[in-house]
């Protein structure tokens, strides 16, 4: 997100996104424990985090040319060009593009985790897995390269 927005405080930007979107994460989650009075649960700082995270996706979205006059780089923001055409709102669209974030979030900790706990514990897996795999190489081309093509991870594959 960094290369999008130039001319402002991009570090500072993204660290208050990072720690407000944990907050509003947290509360949300202490709010989904006791469903029927969720209301009761309001802190200040919650209320702040959501507004912080709102805000900060409402800009990205407000940046972006939602009429289709196409200009620069389409690519980059076609997948929100097309949950846009299925929103029925900026707020839907907000809401929807922060259940991918999470989502994407949450599945890549869950596999690191699973990853992390079965590689030590399925030593026989981890021996096999190692037989097939290269160590990285030195240069940084020759890294990206392996990695383009996919022969960093598997010499089989």
């Amino acid at each position: 997100m960094y290369s999008l927005r130039a001319g402002i405080d991009q570090d500072s930007e993204n660290r208050l996104f990072g720690k407000s979107f944990n907050i509003a994460q947290g509360g949300l989650a202490k709010r989904f424990r006791i469903a029927p009075w969720h209301f009761l649960y309001n802190p200040p700082e919650f209320g702040k985090a959501c507004a912080n995270v709102h805000r900060y996706v409402e800009r990205y979205i407000e940046e972006l040319d939602l009429e289709g006059n196409e200009t620069g780089d389409n690519q980059t923001r076609e997948f929100i060009k097309q949950v846009a055409k299925e929103s029925a709102s900026t707020k839907d669209l907000r809401d929807q593009l922060l259940n991918v974030l999470l989502a994407g979030r949450d599945s890549t900790a869950c596999c690191l985790s699973w990853t992390l706990y079965a590689i030590p514990t399925q030593f026989r897996n981890s021996l096999l897995m190692q037989s097939h795999c290269k160590p990285p190489s030195r240069s940084a081309r020759e890294g990206h390269e392996a990695l383009a093509t996919g022969d960093y991870f598997c010499r089989r594959c």
